[in-house]
């Protein structure tokens, strides 16, 4: 299996909040300035989804296991997103949507603030495998908007914040039979 991706998908960002959910910058107990905690330095204000998580997120989905997506930072306490790949086939396109999936709910964050105009929009594809192998889907997808139709290739849901995608996510699989 060959998987060509741009940067955006490493390269995907999500800031780092308080309890609050107010955006905070790294400055972690023990450690100085510039000095790497986990997935970022201290002083940093927000973290990469990083090439180390895309592996773990391809590994886990061809070993049919469960992956768990930490992110630092985060204003849940002790937060747990698992995502259970049991069932998938390991097919190029659940590995694709697996990385593009995990991706989206990283940037993603349960602001207990976001009401009814605080709105994300997923790829249809997107949302039905999260439904199937995101063991938290009800936390995060848990307002969609009515008047929605199965024929629309984006579902929207609101009562929810994400980051900002700041790069386009391009992703090419190729696999050899």
């Amino acid at each position: 299996m060959l998987l060509l991706f741009t940067d955006g998908l490493e390269e995907a960002q999500r800031k780092f909040r308080n309890e609050n959910f107010e955006p905070i910058v790294c400055n972690e107990p023990g450690l100085e300035d510039g000095q790497e905690h986990g997935t970022h330095s201290v002083g940093m204000d927000n973290e990469e989804l990083s090439l180390g998580r895309v592996y773990e997120v391809v590994n886990s989905l061809m070993s049919r296991s469960t992956y768990q997506l930490v992110k630092y930072h985060n204003p849940v306490p002790n937060e747990e997103l698992t995502f259970d790949f049991s069932s998938c086939t390991g097919t190029i396109q659940e590995v694709v949507i697996a990385m593009v999936s995990v991706e989206k709910v990283f940037r993603m964050y349960p602001d207990p603030s976001a009401g009814a105009n605080d709105v994300v929009v997923v790829d249809r594809k997107i949302d039905e495998f999260l439904k199937e192998h995101f063991l938290q889907y009800e936390n995060y997808f848990h307002h969609p908007i009515e008047g929605q139709t199965d024929q629309e290739e984006y579902v929207r849901f609101s009562h929810i914040k994400e980051d900002n995608q700041y790069d386009d996510l391009t992703v090419l699989g190729i696999r050899k039979k």
